[in-house]
């Protein structure tokens, strides 16, 4: 990992937000590098809020879990899906939150 940490978050709703808030708030030990969100709209909606669009947008949890400049995935989705993003992000060897 770089000293920074780069983050990928894992939706685009009102914990997304929070955390990103969070995130945002340490950039010399993060930087958000990705938003995902099956509705990509708000995903980039998100990445232009908190990086000015330079965070990439992406549609799945594989596609985020699978991009190699990603140290960090901030699970942000429905309780219902973090047994699935957790295990991918696990099997990628990602520190999750």
């Amino acid at each position: 990992m770089s000293s920074s940490l780069r983050v990928g978050i894992l939706g685009a709703g009102g914990i997304a937000n929070v955390h990103a808030r969070g995130w945002s708030a340490f950039p010399k030990k993060a930087t958000i590098a990705a938003f995902s969100d099956v509705a990509t709209d708000r995903a980039q909606a998100m990445s232009d809020l908190y990086t000015d669009g330079s965070a990439t947008v992406y549609d799945s949890i594989d596609a985020v879990v699978a991009d190699p400049e990603i140290d960090v995935i901030d699970i942000c989705l429905p309780h219902h899906l973090h047994a699935d993003a957790v295990t991918k992000a696990a099997k990628a060897g990602k520190a999750i939150l």
